[in-house]
């Protein structure tokens, strides 16, 4: 415990302070210890399944469905800026207050290739895509993503559907295994 983790965000890079991560110290806000810890391990992930596909790639088209406040989105963008690369991402999200939130800061942090969308993955539609995105997209969005990725040749297709509350009554194992599947 005496080790200091890899971080692969800076703690005081500025869209953590937009997004209220950090305070005016660049000190992570205790309320937020979590988000912070889940940003990290997410670019952790992104990280080594970018390194199985092309690294020389310098300009990366990215569509991250479902982002929400963009907590992953901006990482990701500064993750692959501090990589040398240029990303040319969009969020796209259904609630318009968070796609204004989140388009202001990026222009306030001088993300000038992230752009947020008000719409679904049914109404956007990228002409390019090199990795999609689609954490905790509801009911059949996540399908509709992972098609989008298949049919544009994605390189990488990260996904996590969210509906597992409907999925698992429909989930039967067999009676032998019940004791040790009854509570997931």
């Amino acid at each position: 415990h005496d080790r200091e983790k890899q971080r692969y965000v800076q703690q005081g890079s500025a869209f953590l302070k937009e997004l209220g991560i950090t305070d005016e110290k660049a000190q992570i806000i205790p309320s937020m210890a979590r988000k912070w810890k889940q940003i990290n391990k997410f670019i952790e992930i992104f990280a080594s399944a970018y390194e199985q596909i092309d690294a020389e790639q310098k300009e990366l088209n990215i569509v991250d469905f479902g982002s929400g406040k963009g907590y992953l989105t901006f990482a990701l963008y500064d993750y692959l800026q501090e990589q040398q690369k240029v990303p040319l991402i969009t969020g796209v999200e259904l609630r318009r207050n968070l796609v204004e939130f989140c388009q202001n800061v990026a222009e306030k942090v001088h993300f000038n290739h992230l752009d947020f969308f008000e719409g679904d993955v049914r109404s956007y539609q990228p002409e390019k895509l090199d990795v999609m995105i689609a954490l905790h997209a509801c009911d059949i969005a996540t399908d509709f993503a992972i098609h989008t990725g298949i049919r544009l040749n994605a390189s990488m297709i990260m996904c996590a559907p969210c509906c597992h509350k409907e999925l698992r009554p429909q989930l039967h194992s067999p009676e032998v295994l019940q004791p040790m599947l009854q509570f997931g």
